[in-house]
C-alpha cells in the first residue's frame, strides 16, 4: 500500500461529501470523532477495484492527512486464504493410502455432497492436492471425513457382506470409534490453537485528554462448529446417544434357482449370462452378431462356422441347403447337385465364382418367375433384347441364345469375357458385362429360364435368361465385387 502524509491548515480544509468527489467513485464512507483540542475524520471511496482511505487528524489547530490505497480483489483473496485450515495429518495419511475401490466411492460421495462437480479420477486427484496443500475450509474437511467414512463402509460391506459375526462386529466397531476419536481430537486441537491466535487485539486509544472516553473491546466468541453425525458401515446404525455403531439385523442372502444369480443389490434373481464364444454383439443369452466367418445358430446360443450354401444351420450341421445344392451325408457341406435344365446354372455360376472367391449363389423361385415372364415376352414377338430395370423387378440380367447347352452359354458369359477384363482399371464394359455379373460378390440368388425359339425365323434357338438378386455392375463397386482369380 502507498501512504502519503501532508500538513494542511484548518482554514483550507474542505468538508468531504459525495458531491465534492469526482464522477465514477462508489462506496463513499465518512466517519469522525472529536474532543477538546483534538479531532479525527476518515473517508473512503472506491473507483472500480482501486480504493482510497483518507484519515485527517487535528491537534491544537494543526492537522495531518494520511492516505491509503488498496485493491479490492487482493483483500478478497486474502480473506479467502485466511479461511483455509490445515486438515488433520491422520486424515491426510488415510487419503494418501486410498486403494482404487475406496477412492472410487470416495469420489462419488464428494460429488453427492457438491464438494466437486464430477467423480472422475482426475477431478478427485485435483481436489486431494488442495487437501494436501491445506487449501480447504473447515466445512470441506467435515464433508471429506464423512465421504471417506462412507466409502470405507461401502467397501467393507461389499467384502464382508452376509459374513459378519459377533467378534468381528465388535472389532470393526472399535476400529471405527478409534478412528473418529483420533480425527476429532486433532481437529479440536487445531481449532483451539487457531482460536487463540485469532483473538482480537485491543490497541491503546489516542490520547485526547481527560474527557476522552475509552470504548471497551468486544470479546467475540469463536464460532462453534457442530460435530458431524457418526458415520457407520453398511449393516450398522448409530446408537440412540450417537456414540457407537450397532449392527442392524440383515436378511439372509437371496437363494436363486440353478442358472440364476442375485442381482447387484441382492433383491432379485436374474439369469446368469455366460459369454458366447466368437460372438461380437450379445443380448442376454443370445448372440446377435458373430465374428467374421461365423453365424448365430441354435437360436443365437452358439456362433458356428458358416457352411457355404446352407439355408438353415444348427451348430456345425446344415439341415437345409439352398435350392440347387445337395446336402452331404454328414450335414457339413452343401454340394452342387445333379440339377437338370435351367437349375444347372447354379452349379455353373458357383464354379466360376469359386475361382474369384466371391461365394456361392442359391436358387430363387421369385427371380426365376421374373426371368420366365420376360422370356415369354421375347417368345411372343421374336425380338431378343434386355428387359428394363422395372420389367425385371430390379434384378440383374444376362441373355444368350443359340447355344447347344447351358455349359456353352456359361462359356460365352465367363470363359470368353474374363480374359478381356482389365483388373487394373476396373469398371463396366460391353465386352465383359456378362462376366462381371456372373462373379459379382454381392449377388446371392439367381433364377434362370430356357425358352425355345424354333418358331422365330432367323433367331437361333434356344433362349437362355438368368436374372440376379441383388443385381451387379454398379459403377464404383467393381474393385470389391470383381476380384482377380485366386489362382493368379
Amino acid at each position: 500500500m502507498k501512504r502519503t502524509t501532508a500538513a494542511i491548515s484548518m482554514a483550507v480544509m474542505l468538508a468531504l461529501s459525495g458531491a465534492a468527489i469526482g464522477n465514477g467513485l462508489e462506496d463513499i464512507q465518512i466517519t469522525s470523532k472529536s474532543v477538546t483540542g483534538f479531532s479525527t475524520s476518515q473517508s473512503s471511496s472506491c473507483n472500480g477495484n482501486a480504493c482510497t482511505v483518507v484519515t485527517k487528524t487535528c491537534r491544537d489547530g494543526v492537522c495531518t492527512e494520511e492516505t491509503e490505497t488498496y485493491d479490492k480483489d487482493e483483500v478478497k483473496a486474502d480473506e479467502e486464504v485466511a479461511s483455509y485450515v490445515a486438515p488433520p495429518s491422520a486424515l491426510k495419511a488415510e487419503l494418501r493410502a486410498l486403494d482404487a475401490e475406496t477412492k472410487k466411492y470416495f469420489g462419488r460421495n464428494l460429488r453427492k455432497s457438491r464438494v466437486i462437480r464430477s467423480s472422475r479420477t482426475s477431478v478427485v486427484d485435483q481436489f486431494l492436492e488442495k487437501v494436501y496443500n491445506d487449501e480447504v475450509t473447515v466445512q470441506e474437511i467435515q464433508l471429506v471425513e464423512k465421504a471417506l467414512d462412507d466409502a470405507e463402509a461401502k467397501v467393507a460391506s461389499r467384502a464382508n457382506r452376509f459374513s459378519l459375526n459377533s467378534s468381528n462386529i465388535e472389532a470393526r466397531r472399535a476400529e471405527i470409534k478409534a478412528k473418529i476419536a483420533a480425527r476429532r481430537a486433532e481437529l479440536e486441537a487445531r481449532r483451539a490453537a487457531r482460536g487463540q491466535g485469532d483473538q482480537p487485539v485491543t490497541e491503546d486509544p489516542v490520547d485526547g485528554g481527560d474527557d476522552a472516553t475509552e470504548e471497551p473491546p468486544v470479546n467475540e466468541e469463536p464460532p462453534v462448529n457442530e460435530e458431524p453425525p457418526l458415520a457407520c458401515d453398511e449393516g450398522f446404525a448409530p446408537s440412540e446417544d450417537g456414540t457407537a455403531c450397532e449392527p442392524v439385523a440383515e436378511e439372509p442372502p437371496l437363494a436363486c434357482d440353478e442358472g440364476f444369480v442375485p442381482n447387484e443389490d441382492g433383491t432379485a434373481c436374474e439369469p446368469a449370462q455366460a459369454a458366447i464364444e466368437f460372438c461380437q454383439v450379445q443380448e442376454g443369452e443370445a448372440c446377435v452378431t458373430c465374428e467374421e466367418g461365423y453365424i448365430p445358430t441354435n437360436g443365437g446360443a452358439l456362433c458356428s462356422i458358416a457352411i457355404e450354401g446352407c439355408a438353415v444351420q444348427e451348430a456345425a450341421t446344415c439341415t437345409t441347403c439352398l435350392e440347387g445344392l445337395i446336402l452331404s451325408e454328414d450335414g457339413t457341406q452343401c454340394l452342387i447337385g445333379d440339377a437338370t435344365g435351367a437349375k444347372k446354372f447354379v452349379g455353373l455360376h458357383n464354379a466360376a465364382r469359386a475361382k474369384h472367391g466371391t461365394g456361392s449363389v442359391g436358387w430363387s423361385s421369385a427371380v426365376e418367375e421374373s426371368a420366365r415372364k420376360w422370356a415369354e415376352v421375347i417368345a411372343s414377338d421374336c425380338n431378343v433384347r434386355h428387359s428394363t430395370f422395372e420389367q425385371r423387378n430390379g434384378y440383374g440380367e444376362n441373355l444368350a441364345w443359340g447355344h447347344r447347352s447351358e455349359e456353352a452359354a456359361m462359356q460365352g458369359w465367363y470363359d470368353k469375357e474374363e480374359p478381356l477384363y482389365d483388373y487394373n482399371n476396373p469398371g463396366f464394359g460391353m465386352s465383359t458385362g456378362h462376366f462381371t455379373q456372373v462373379v459379382w460378390k454381392k449377388t446371392k440368388n439367381i433364377g434362370c429360364v430356357i425358352m425355345p425359339l424354333d418358331h422365330c425365323r432367323g433367331v437361333p434357338s434356344p433362349l437362355y435368361i438368368c436374372q440376379y438378386d441383388p443385381p451387379g455392375n454398379y459403377a464404383g463397386q467393381f474393385p470389391e465385387n470383381v476380384p482377380r482369380p485366386i489362382s493368379s
